[in-house]
């Protein structure tokens, strides 16, 4: 999972420091979700919804490589 996100970049303006830790604190919610076997609970668009552990790391690795090629990296 740590190949998910990158270290912490000191240089970030405060609102990318928070969104980073955001995303820390879900990587941490889902390793204790696969854990306890238990869902995840989120808002998509305004709705509640469950999903797997596995499912929220899957699609959180793709938001990430979606946004490193609108960067070019």
């Amino acid at each position: 999972m740590s190949a998910v996100l990158q270290p912490a970049d000191l240089s970030l303006d405060p609102a990318q420091a928070a969104l980073n830790a955001l995303a820390r604190a879900g990587l941490r919610a889902a390793e204790d979700a696969k854990r306890t076997n238990t869902q995840m609970v989120l808002a998509e668009n305004g709705q509640v919804v469950h999903v797997s552990p596995q499912e929220y790391l899957r699609l959180l690795a793709e938001q990430h490589s979606l946004h490193n090629a609108k960067e070019g990296t």
